[in-house]
């Protein structure tokens, strides 16, 4: 699929709608012809290149589209023959009406002769192509799809396994208890959570993104096919009313069938909404580290002024307690009074900051325990939501690519 998204295949049409007038003598349901039949042609056997079993899909989706293109320019030119036709058909007409001379009337008839002559030729050119487009579409782009729909169905089989493990793992964790010991929050935590965060955002967007690209991708296939198989008529309950209708052709049949099953999947909105809440779960526990980290500094910064005041203590102390006696008694009462007061007044603003930081521990312990508890809890209930909501994709995936093909 990655490799057919670098073919503009949107561009393969017939852009000059008036230019169809020119295949009113080809049979447009050329798709249902037998493959032999266009064996019996005679027609020279385009090289594979290998990609896969059936070749490489970019490369014929490459030739398809320059094989349109020159379909385009034969049908242009062969469109400016036939209105050059039609113009000499009606001067002949209005020649033989108004009995002009008959060297003018045999010179017209003669253009007009040869101008039948060019548009057969034109015609048959248009047809040749048509054939080409044809051989491509049925012996290339078909087996292809059909490989590339094996190649689904295969990967969302083993997706559905892995699936299956991913959520019995998430369970496990029932099995941890809250009482466990819970580490400090870091800055390492944080990253990797916020990281967590981005990655389901980045899976939310490509899962979408991936659904969409293949349906837009079929879609293209399926609005080309389009025009060269003309719809049936049908009555207002759907019944088809067209009397010369025939089934449409496999790869047709496939790619609507293909588009339909997308759609399906498309509808399904359970897997985008539980990585939506586990991403919103995923952000609020960040918020939580990020407050705990924050009550992690705060403790840091009353633990370091505690340490730098109970040495400041302890140095005023010993200095006090180094400090030379002096004789006279009035001045050494003083000198103890104020130095006692000065003391305990150090010694009860220690006391403060060490009740604080007490205060602060605990506050981070309370923050470590209910960050731990919430992150178990939160993993616990929404892990297994997302590995639940994948399976139940991953199988409907499955059941619709099984489905598709029994179509082939």
């Amino acid at each position: 699929m990655l490799e057919a998204t670098k073919v503009r295949c949107q561009t393969i049409s017939l852009d000059d709608r008036d230019s169809l007038k020119v295949f009113n003598g080809i049979n447009w349901r050329w798709w249902s012809r037998p493959l032999q039949t266009l064996k019996a042609t005679g027609e020279d056997h385009d090289v594979l290149v290998g990609c896969g079993m059936s070749g490489s899909h970019a490369l014929t989706l490459e030739r398809i589209y320059t094989w349109e293109k020159k379909l385009y320019e034969e049908v242009k030119a062969g469109e400016l023959i036939r209105i050059a036709f039609d113009r000499k058909c009606e001067q002949l007409r209005h020649q033989d009406s108004k009995g002009r001379d008959s060297t003018a009337i045999d010179k017209t008839r003669a253009t007009v002769k040869n101008l039948d002559m060019q548009l057969m030729v034109a015609l048959r050119a248009i047809h040749l192509v048509s054939l080409r487009i044809q051989k491509l579409t049925n012996e290339e782009l078909f087996p292809q799809l059909a490989e590339i729909l094996e190649g689904l169905m295969r990967m969302w089989k083993i997706m559905l396994e892995c699936h299956k493990t991913q959520k019995e793992i998430a369970l496990e964790m029932n099995n941890l208890e809250n009482s466990t010991a819970a580490e400090e929050i870091t800055e390492a935590h944080r990253k990797a959570t916020i990281e967590l965060e981005n990655e389901l955002n980045i899976l939310q967007i490509r899962f979408n993104r991936w659904i969409k690209s293949q349906a837009v991708y079929v879609d293209a296939v399926l609005a080309w096919l389009r025009l060269c198989h003309i719809e049936p008529e049908t009555d207002k309950n759907g019944m088809i009313i067209s009397p010369f209708w025939a089934e449409g052709p496999p790869i047709y049949s496939l790619l609507k069938n293909w588009h339909q099953a997308l759609k399906r999947l498309q509808d399904k909105e359970e897997v985008m909404e539980t990585i939506s809440t586990f991403s919103t779960v995923v952000h609020s526990l960040q918020l939580e580290q990020f407050e705990e980290l924050r009550q992690k500094r705060k403790a840091e910064v009353f633990a370091k002024a505690l340490d730098r005041k109970t040495l400041y203590l302890q140095d005023m102390e010993r200095r006090y307690l180094e400090s030379p006696h002096v004789s006279d008694e009035k001045q050494v009462a003083d000198v103890d009074l104020l130095l006692s007061n000065v003391l305990q007044e150090r010694r009860v603003a220690l006391n403060n900051i060490r009740c604080r930081v007490e205060e602060e521990k605990q506050k981070l312990f309370n923050a470590v325990k209910d960050r731990h508890e919430t992150t178990l809890g939160s993993l616990k209930s929404n892990l297994p939501n997302i590995f639940d909501a994948m399976m139940s994709f991953a199988a409907a995936a499955l059941q619709e690519y099984e489905m598709l093909k029994q179509v082939l």
